[in-house]
């Protein structure tokens, strides 16, 4: 219909899809890229997982520059996980504004339409605002593991970088250490109690200086090959890193479907 009406090129994508976009092409990941260049550290990712955490929660895939729409525009829509808090649900139930909501009021007690917004509750999280400091805190935490659980099944798919946007990532400080600490704790087996790691990879925290630091740096070193005298570059570490974006979520959306709408007029 706009294309009738306007006489140009209509395309259409979801606001998850094109944040990751956004990321991938000009915000966390090229800037991961780059400390990584600084630190003399051949490794490169290609890979970005990004999501967007407000009234709902949604996603984006972006495989070495290319947006992963599927074969039914489906792709990326990671808020049809189970929820691992309450399996009937949907993840976006413990991953969203109202979720945030519901918890502090639970653990408050008051009444939904009473709690708080989720800032507030960041601020009385914090300690920057009255309030139940330790309902707040149950809130972020609780939304914390639903999504560790989710980024963990989800990246263990994609592997590469995790950027967070959406009107809930402000409140990093107060969730991504919890965040982080779910994502990499370990499972155990059935049979023996033997715990092995939760996912190939380890999880850092982008958004602090010193693991941006461990995730970064140079860890590697030369080899040689058997049976001759070549010699090349082995890692044997298998890190994903999680960050908030840095564009901001409406400017990585923008970029991304401009960027999109470039790729199909290619085509």
């Amino acid at each position: 219909m706009l294309e009738n009406e306007f006489h140009v090129p209509v395309y259409i994508n979801n606001d998850g899809d094109l944040f990751a976009y956004g990321e991938a092409l000009n915000g966390l990941l090229p800037e991961v890229n780059k400390l990584l260049e600084q630190q003399r550290n051949p490794k490169r990712y290609k890979n970005l997982l990004g999501v967007t955490i407000g009234t709902g929660f949604g996603g984006g895939i972006v495989i070495n520059k290319v947006l992963l729409n599927g074969d039914n525009s489906a792709g990326g829509e990671i808020n049809r996980h189970r929820n691992p808090l309450y399996p009937t649900t949907s993840a976006e139930d413990s991953i969203s504004i109202r979720a945030v909501r519901r918890v502090y009021g639970r653990e408050a007690g008051i009444e939904f339409d009473k709690t708080p917004h989720p800032y507030d509750i960041y601020k009385i999280a914090m300690g920057q605002l009255p309030g139940n400091k330790e309902a707040a805190l149950t809130s972020w935490n609780e939304m914390a593991t639903a999504l560790a659980d989710v980024l963990a099944n989800a990246i263990s798919l994609i592997d590469g970088i995790i950027v967070i946007g959406g009107g809930l990532s402000g409140a990093w400080p107060v969730f991504m250490p919890m965040l982080i600490k779910k994502m990499n704790e370990p499972f155990t087996g059935l049979k023996d109690g033997h715990s092995f790691s939760r996912m190939e990879t380890e999880a850092y925290n982008l958004m602090d200086a010193q693991d941006m630091i461990r995730f970064t740096e140079k860890s590697g070193k030369m080899i040689k090959v058997p049976f001759s005298n070549q010699e090349v570059w082995y890692d044997p570490t298998k890190c994903v890193g999680v960050g908030v974006t840095k564009l901001g979520t409406s400017s990585a959306v923008a970029i991304g479907a401009y960027a999109f709408a470039m790729e199909q007029l290619k085509k």
